[in-house]
């Protein structure tokens, strides 16, 4: 079984600091659906990769064994030439190597995958904006690794297997989910609905706003918090306060070295998994369902 992490190479941020200002006054407008029906290899292992820039991601788990893309492309341009440019330069990209299904925007501007490339060296100046809105219907037992940065939410529901999950400027909204879960975002909020409790370590992060969770009451974890000016608040019966934990971290000249975890928590149950939550400015709510 093989999972590939990708990193979608962002190609210097020129290109990626579409401003509103800039978005404001472009005259031509451009929208037209992509559409992708693909299928997994015969395996059991599946996994999913989008790494999108500009755009939210939207999946929904079926009971079909297809994976069927429909992408929303905007591009938006000053003048009709530009705006043409614009629909030829950029697409989608669907690949599948393997038990994996890859799609990402693709242009000669951007570094990628398929695409490796000294990003200090592309000609970043496009003179259009682009956006491409995911919603992908995918088997429910299905490993997601999705990421995007601007201009829209991550929206994953119904879906039984593993999520990794990261937003820059947007939020993170999991309903009918049931597996190990990794949510990080800067500037948008994480709620999250189980049908089955994480089976093992989960991590969600939230920068600037709330971390809301509905649990299933048998729920049996430690709960990890860390916040510089947020709180955590429960309605599960606390069964211990967890302070700092000392862990062994690395050995250095063939003896062992221990760091203090600064992060504060709770047991809930008898401590059966371990979740980590993290803000800055926000609240943390773990709830009942």
């Amino acid at each position: 079984m093989k999972y590939f992490v990708i990193v979608l190479l962002i190609f210097g941020f020129e290109a990626a600091q579409q401003t509103d200002w800039e978005k404001w006054f472009r005259a031509e407008k451009h929208q037209e659906t992509l559409r992708k029906q693909m299928s997994f290899a015969q395996s059991e292992a599946r996994f999913l990769v989008v790494s999108n820039i500009f755009g939210g991601i939207k999946i929904t788990g079926t009971k079909s064994e297809t994976v069927d893309f429909e992408v929303l492309k905007t591009i938006e341009a000053n003048g009709k030439a530009e705006l043409e440019k614009g629909k030829e330069r950029i697409t989608i990209r669907f690949e599948q190597v393997g038990d994996t299904i890859f799609a990402y925007p693709d242009a000669d501007f951007l570094c990628n995958r398929s695409r490796p490339c000294d990003c200090q060296k592309l000609d970043h100046k496009v003179d259009f904006s682009y956006q491409f809105d995911f919603e992908i219907k995918v088997p429910m037992k299905t490993d997601l690794h999705l990421s995007t940065i601007n201009e829209g939410n991550i929206v994953v529901k119904n879906v039984a297997g593993k999520l990794d999950l990261s937003n820059i400027n947007g939020s993170i909204e999991m309903t009918e989910v049931s597996n190990t879960t990794k949510a990080h975002t800067i500037n948008g909020k994480i709620t999250a609905q189980y049908t089955q409790n994480p089976p093992s370590e989960s991590s969600f992060k939230a920068l600037n706003e709330d971390i809301t969770i509905r649990f299933k009451p048998e729920l049996s974890a430690k709960c990890h918090f860390k916040s510089m000016n947020g709180d955590l608040f429960t309605d599960f019966d606390v069964a211990e306060h967890l302070s700092g934990e000392i862990r062994q971290s690395e050995k250095q000249n063939g003896k062992a070295v221990y760091k203090i975890e600064k992060r504060n928590g709770i047991r809930i149950g008898k401590g059966e998994t371990e979740y980590a939550f993290e803000t800055l400015n926000g609240n943390v709510y773990l709830k009942k369902q």
